[in-house]
């Protein structure tokens, strides 16, 4: 029994059998039944009554196990099961959800016994003291209950987490999106929540609520290594939740191990306390087998730090992995090899983006794995390097785009991505299949031309001068020129076999015209390199049946008009250039058409 220095203590019923003059072990925080200081009738005629009538209404925002047992009125346990105590264990699911709790308490009375006449000097069965199967004894009973409404709002990637939060507090009607009630059958809407919270008072008369559950202390410590936990497991939900880990199957299947080991670990690691705390508490073990556990995890492969390094490095990769997707806008993203075989068969070419390493295998994972089943290993942990193998596979993915968006009006191709693995080919690759069989598995579609310049205007020609791309060139089998009139759409197209100056004809003469060049592949066409600016080319013709005749120390020039002349061109006059052989030219302006 507690000694008398001990004094009182104040222990949360949360639905258990309280009654008074009962023994309590705070050891390991359990009633001992069947057993008392005095007899039945002894207890009965010193029982006292008075009320004490209270209620309030507070709200609560943090989500540690500390304020969350203080809210409680409860030291921490590490097993909450039913009644008020779910509360505990109802954690946040993700970091973009804000929480607010309204916690409720009324109490109505308290029985208590009368000391005065059930002192030490009047226990009828001394024995309990010998056998020290208790600390303490039920003295007094306040009646009473409390609920709390958790009340959860999602929070967009646009919205401030702090302001969304203070909102909750004060706005709690007009932002509700989902909560629980801890008492009773859940409410079904925010007026019905109202109810409950009305007629709480009334509902205290009706008896009993709940049923009991396992307390135990637990250090700050301990807290510290679970709520790493609970922040932890919000992490890899939010990530399970986005549109690549659904898109690609072996970063959501690596994502769920992971989630399935911490969960286990964390489960071994709560038994493992609920097993030495009573002990602890009991004076059985010292307080140093509970330090001996936390230095285990701690230097385990467990450890917070390793942990949260895993989920930084697999945050990193969806999110490259995002940026290269979101580049691919004409194309499928298959999220399971069996629907890519398929895939595959309906168009004649498939050009399949293929991210080679998803699958790999992960030594932290192994690792992990093997401290499970009690085979440790050295940990390994996953780091994710910005390094030439990912930016090659950027490369990729912008030729793999690029290629995708050059031919999207193609119907004889279909553009892929998927994560296949292939050691062979690490990071990414491009697949070429035709008819459904595989072609190549590091197909390089052409890039634009490295240059496409324009020289020799003329008044119907221009001549481009082009470069050979700087990727994807052994499969090209020729180049597409293309041109329109500057402002319009009416893009014409010329053909020419190698990639040299390839003179443009059929123009009209003082007209702007676009001109850009792509390569072209049995596959398909590249994408375009076109030409800075327009083009405009020359007025008119060159004047026909020059004519030059020496007369004495005259010579007479004729000539006939331009046979062509652009679009509201007119001549106003022509310049006669002349020279001798070794001076520069000289000019003079004539007019008319001599």
């Amino acid at each position: 029994m507690a000694s008398e220095g001990s004094g009182t203590m104040e222990v949360a019923a949360l639905g258990r059998p309280f009654g008074l003059g009962m023994l309590y072990d705070c050891r390991n925080d359990s009633l001992v039944p069947g057993m008392t200081l005095w007899d039945r009738e002894d207890l009965q005629n010193h029982i006292g009554e008075r009320p004490q009538m209270f209620n309030d209404c507070d709200l609560v925002a943090s989500e540690s196990i500390e304020d969350k047992s203080k809210a409680l009125n409860v030291k921490a346990s590490l097993k909450a099961k039913v009644g008020s105590a779910k509360y505990l264990n109802d954690s946040k699911t993700s970091k973009n959800q804000a929480r607010v709790t309204l916690k409720y308490q009324a109490t109505t009375k308290v029985h208590e016994l009368s000391m005065n006449h059930l002192g030490r000097g009047n226990v009828k069965h001394p024995y309990v003291f010998d056998q020290g199967i208790a600390t303490h004894v039920v003295t007094g009973i306040l009646y009473g209950s409390q609920a709390f409404f958790v009340f959860d709002r999602e929070v967009s990637v646009n919205e401030n987490h702090r302001d969304i939060q203070g909102n909750l507090k004060v706005m709690i009607k007009k932002i509700l999106h989902s909560w629980r009630l801890f008492h009773s059958k859940p409410p079904t809407s925010f007026q019905e929540a109202v109810e409950v919270y009305q007629v709480l008072p009334k509902l205290l008369e009706r008896g009993k609520r709940s049923t009991s559950e396992d307390k135990y202390r637990i250090s700050s410590k301990s807290q510290s290594v679970l709520e790493d936990f609970s922040y932890l497991e919000m992490r890899f939900n939010d990530a399970l939740r986005t549109q690549t880990a659904q898109q690609f199957q072996q970063i959501g299947e690596k994502l769920k191990t992971f989630k399935q080991m911490c969960s286990e670990f964390k489960r071994e690691f709560q038994q493992t306390l609920a097993k030495k705390l009573p002990s602890i508490r009991g004076g059985g073990e010292e307080e140093a087998v509970l330090a001996e556990e936390l230095r285990k995890t701690c230097s385990s492969p467990f450890n917070s730090k390793d942990l949260n390094e895993w989920m930084d490095c697999k945050e990193r990769e969806i999110s490259i992995l995002k940026s290269y997707t979101n580049m691919m806008k004409n194309t499928q993203i298959v999220p399971r090899e069996n629907y890519f075989h398929e895939e595959i068969h309906k168009a004649e070419h498939a050009v399949c983006f293929v991210f080679t390493s998803l699958g790999s295998d992960e030594p932290y994972l192994s690792t992990l794995s093997n401290y499970l089943q009690q085979t440790p290993d050295d940990a390994k942990i996953h780091t994710l390097q910005i390094n030439e193998e990912w930016k090659a596979m950027r490369q990729k993915a912008k030729l793999f785009s690029d290629f995708a968006e050059a031919n999207k009006e193609n119907k004889n191709i279909t553009f892929l991505t998927v994560g296949l693995t292939n050691e062979t080919q690490k990071g990414a690759s491009i697949y070429l299949y035709t008819d459904g069989f595989s072609v190549s598995e590091n197909f390089e579609p052409p890039s634009k031309p490295a240059t496409v310049t324009g020289s020799d205007i003329n008044h119907n020609s221009v001549t481009l001068k082009i470069s050979p791309p700087r990727f994807g060139a052994e499969d090209i089998t020729s180049y597409s020129v293309e041109y329109c009139v500057s402002g319009e759409d009416g893009w014409k197209q010329e053909t020419a076999s190698k990639a040299e100056e390839v003179p443009v004809s059929g123009l009209s003469p003082n007209t702007e015209y676009m001109f850009r060049c792509r390569a072209e592949t049995p596959v398909g066409v590249g994408p375009a390199n076109e030409v800075s600016g327009s083009i405009k080319t020359l007025p008119c013709s060159p004047p026909g049946k020059l004519h030059v005749e020496s007369i004495s120390r005259e010579i007479s020039v004729s000539w006939e008009k331009p046979a062509e002349l652009g679009q509201d061109v007119h001549v106003l006059s022509y310049i006669v250039e002349y020279a001798k052989p070794d001076q520069q030219v000289k000019e003079e302006i004539s007019t008319g058409s001599k």
